[in-house]
């Protein structure tokens, strides 16, 4: 099984099931039927994104949000301030990676795909524990709420 998208932008499978438990394709079908609906929903919100004018900002808090996700795992620090990517972030928000109808060109999905990438790169390389210290957040969030009464 292998979904991609096809030009009018619909999610599409190409499948050869054979001998496959109905059990166990039910659920796949199950997680697709979830990715749909999610699919379905942000791309309702892309859509009115574009037409009011604001897909270069939603494109360039993607990429934003990838590098902070890449810091979180390679350093396990939050850097909000983009200082050596603010000019690329800058030229996708001013749209110079939209298309004259107002899409995001190839050129952006490029980019992303190399974000992507580099994601999965630093997941294989992360400094966060494999797990939570449970207890540690126990006391920061007992912490918090002593702090607020």
């Amino acid at each position: 099984m292998r979904p991609s998208l096809s030009r009018d932008s619909k999610i599409v499978l190409d499948l050869d099931v054979k001998d496959y438990p109905a059990e166990d394709l039910s659920a796949v079908l199950g997680v697709f039927n979830n990715t749909i609906r999610e699919y379905n929903r942000h791309s309702k919100r892309n859509e009115n994104a574009l037409a009011h004018g604001k897909i270069a900002k939603h494109a360039m808090h993607l990429l934003r949000l990838y590098m902070m996700c890449e810091d979180i795992l390679l350093e396990g620090k939050v850097i909000t301030y983009r200082e050596k990517e603010h000019d690329l972030l800058m030229d996708i928000r001013k749209g110079k990676y939209l298309a004259e109808d107002g899409k995001p060109t190839k050129e952006f999905f490029d980019i992303v795909h190399d974000y992507e990438a580099r994601l999965d790169h630093a997941k294989e390389r992360s400094v966060l524990p494999p797990e939570p210290d449970k207890e540690r957040i126990e006391r920061f969030m007992m912490k918090a709420y002593e702090g607020m009464i």
